[in-house]
C-alpha cells in the first residue's frame, strides 16, 4: 500500500439548520443561502461529489420549497433533493429549516463541519462556536 496515496472517497453527510424570519420566499432565500454557502465552503463540497440533499421544515414554513432555492442558488439542478415536514415538538425552534447533504469526500466523518445558524443553534449546543454562529 502506497503511504503517499490519497484516501479513497467515502460517503459522508453534512448537517445544518437555520431559522427563517417569516413565512415568505424572500425570507427563506435570505436564511437558506448563507447556510448552504457555509456548508459547501466549510466542507469543500464539489457539485459532482454530491449524492443527494434532504430538507425538513417546521409546519409553519409553507410558501416555498428549500429544494427550489438550493437548485437555483447552487445551480445543482441534477442533484436529487427531497423535502419533508418536521414533526412539531414542543420547545424546539419554529420557522426552522434543516438540511442533510450527502457527498463523497476523502475526509473522515469526524472532520465534517455541521453548521447551525440563528435560532437553530439550540439544536446542536455541542458544536464548536465557529461552526454554529449567527
Amino acid at each position: 500500500m502506497d503511504p503517499t496515496a490519497s484516501p479513497a472517497p467515502r460517503l459522508c453527510g453534512a448537517r445544518g439548520a437555520t431559522t427563517v424570519d417569516s413565512n415568505t420566499p424572500e425570507a427563506m432565500n435570505q436564511a437558506l443561502t448563507p447556510l448552504l454557502d457555509r456548508l459547501v465552503q466549510a466542507n469543500g463540497i464539489q457539485h459532482d461529489a454530491v449524492v443527494s440533499m434532504f430538507f425538513t421544515l417546521t409546519p409553519d414554513l409553507t410558501r416555498i420549497s428549500p429544494a427550489k432555492i438550493a437548485r437555483l442558488h447552487l445551480q445543482w439542478g441534477q442533484v436529487p433533493m427531497m423535502c419533508a415536514q418536521e414533526p412539531f415538538i414542543e420547545g424546539l425552534p419554529t420557522h426552522c429549516v434543516r438540511v442533510l447533504i450527502q457527498f463523497y469526500t476523502t475526509k473522515a466523518q469526524r472532520d465534517i463541519h455541521h453548521i447551525y445558524l440563528k435560532g437553530a443553534q439550540v439544536l446542536r449546543p455541542d458544536l464548536r462556536p465557529e461552526e454554529s454562529t449567527e
